[in-house]
């Protein structure tokens, strides 16, 4: 089968579909929820509440009563949601209102 100009050209115009269509970005499946006894969230003074951060821990100096997960940009659920996937804890769900010392503020 000889290729011609036009099924050249009709391949061509078709090539940014393709792309479109397999560039997106599906949702991240959650690997279930962050235990407290996680050896990452030790170590970045994760808490479930904010009311449960103590400042006194060196870990946990960086805390600011405004910062939550929920405004967090690692945390990839809505800032409404009641909880949800965390970048940082390789997508385990964590509550809206916990927190650790990887907060990094929403854009």
């Amino acid at each position: 089968m000889k290729a011609s100009r036009r099924t050249f050209l009709t391949w061509l115009g078709l090539l940014p579909a393709g792309f479109l269509l397999f560039s997106r970005k599906y949702p991240v499946e959650a690997a279930g929820p962050l235990k407290l006894d996680d050896p990452t969230a030790q170590a970045l003074c994760y808490r479930l509440k904010t009311s449960q951060v103590d400042k006194s821990d060196p870990r946990c100096s960086r805390f600011e009563p405004s910062q939550n997960c929920a405004n967090c940009k690692l945390y990839l659920a809505a800032p409404t949601a009641p909880q949800g996937p965390c970048q940082i804890f390789q997508n385990k769900i964590v509550p809206a209102e916990a927190w650790c010392n990887a907060w990094v503020p929403r854009d």
